[in-house]
């Protein structure tokens, strides 16, 4: 192919059906690819959405895990505390009924029988 002042001269008209031909092929080329790229951009989507769902629920069993055992440590801390403080109080009434009561033992007391 030949140019003239910037303007493409045809020895022969197939070459026109030629380059058109090339036009139309490139063209269905770029649509291809436009399409490809649609179809990659939806399935990247979903793609991400489905990980998205994936750590919702992910983060919806951490969240049931964490106040089932903030539960059970809030209850043993309960018990714990409340044990605690039954023992102390069964303690000073125990300390209390040893100063209250005389101490009996066989060294101290004479026994007749001596």
């Amino acid at each position: 192919m030949q140019t003239f002042n910037g303007k493409l001269i045809a020895e022969e008209i197939s070459e026109f059906d030629k380059l058109q031909q090339k036009i139309e092929h490139l063209t269905q080329q770029f649509e291809q690819l436009e399409r490809q790229m649609t179809v990659m951009s939806e399935k990247d989507k979903t793609d991400y959405l489905q990980q998205m769902g994936s750590v919702q629920l992910s983060l919806q069993k951490l969240e049931r895990l964490y106040s089932r055992i903030l539960s059970t440590t809030i209850l043993a801390a309960i018990g714990l505390a409340s044990w605690s403080v039954f023992l102390g109080l069964n303690h000073d009434q125990f300390s209390a009924q040893q100063i209250n009561s005389p101490v009996e033992s066989t060294l101290t007391k004479p026994t007749a029988n001596r």
